[in-house]
């Protein structure tokens, strides 16, 4: 699937899905941040909705983990804004040590704010595909308003 599949009533489903979230991921991460580099995080409700897409251009970035490290430490700071999913975006390639780290950024720092990390997703000229998490340290998802 692909962001041109979305239903129409995505503004309502939770990124809990996560052939949802992909191709939120999709939408959201375009080809300029792809072939550029970016961080790309949505911002989520509680219920795990999109509540606001945000990109942070990586061109020239020399440290692009701690960039993610600051970014996501402001997080608490947004009213209503209760978890997110990432997406790290470069032209071309398999999953990387960077990759790696900056997913376990975004595990740290949301299990210290108490926000929940959706999923961690690399986009690329390619496509776009989920980063493993381990079964306990993914989200719980309950209730039928988190059903696709």
């Amino acid at each position: 699937m692909s962001f041109e599949d979305l239903p129409a009533d995505w503004p309502q489903r939770s990124v809990a899905d996560p052939v949802l979230a992909a191709d939120l991921v999709d939408l959201v991460v375009g080809d300029t941040d792809r072939r550029d580099g970016a961080l790309g995080l949505l911002l989520c409700r509680a219920d795990g909705r999109l509540a606001q897409p945000v990109l942070v251009s990586t061109l020239g970035c020399p440290d692009i983990v701690h960039l993610l490290d600051l970014v996501l430490d402001q997080l608490p700071n947004l009213p209503g804004i209760d978890g997110l999913v990432l997406a790290i975006a470069r032209p071309w390639g398999g999953l990387s040590d960077e990759d790696r780290a900056l997913h376990q950024v975004a595990l740290e720092v949301c299990r210290d704010h108490g926000l929940t990390l959706w999923g961690t997703y690399l986009a690329t000229s390619t496509g776009v595909s989920p980063l493993p998490i381990a079964p306990e340290l993914a989200p719980h998802v309950g209730g039928p308003d988190t059903a696709a």
